[in-house]
């Protein structure tokens, strides 16, 4: 009996060992623009001034991305149209609608130093210590985004980006 518990146990053991699965080998995708590439709490994320993706909703009422559309630079986004974005460390598309939120030290309230030319759209977050801006383009998002993350009295500063599934990489390059 101790055998054949023996050879059953060894066998189990071989076969779980060689059961392991594979990871599946993923290409890395290079850098297209290095000068539209910002620092998102140590990802590189890649905006893509002419790309914007184009938001609808699928047969459940949920919004999805439907498109990668070709636009100018200077479009600005829009919630049907957001910019269009890669995660170099996610490997992983995304989107903008321009927003950069950020949080200032010890939770204070922006004084003088946030005029509104250089800090668009200015507004608090509900009740918490947030603030967002708003900027209407990618080149006017990496200079804002740089501008704040620039600033030594700020706790924090988010892109904020959403992030959809990949199905759509054939579209997007």
């Amino acid at each position: 009996m101790k055998k054949l518990s023996g050879a059953i146990l060894l066998s189990l053991l071989a076969f779980s060992v060689n059961a392991q699965m594979r990871a599946a080998i993923r290409t890395v995708v290079p850098v297209t623009d290095p000068a539209m590439l910002v620092d998102d709490r140590g990802s590189k994320l890649e905006i893509f001034p002419t790309k914007r993706a184009a938001v609808g909703t699928d047969a459940a009422g949920r919004s999805s991305v439907q498109r990668v559309d070709v636009s100018s630079a200077t479009t600005p986004f829009s919630r049907l149209q957001p910019g269009l974005v890669f995660n170099h460390a996610y490997q992983q598309y995304g989107y903008i609608t321009g927003e950069i939120a950020f949080r200032l030290k010890g939770g204070g309230v922006p004084g003088a130093a946030f005029s509104s030319a250089l800090y668009p759209n200015l507004k608090k977050i509900g009740t918490l210590d947030m603030y967002a801006v708003k900027v209407a383009n990618p080149r006017m998002f990496i200079e804002v985004l740089k501008r704040l993350q620039a600033r030594t009295d700020l706790d924090w500063v988010v892109p904020t980006v959403t992030y959809f599934p990949t199905n759509i990489d054939s579209a997007v390059r």
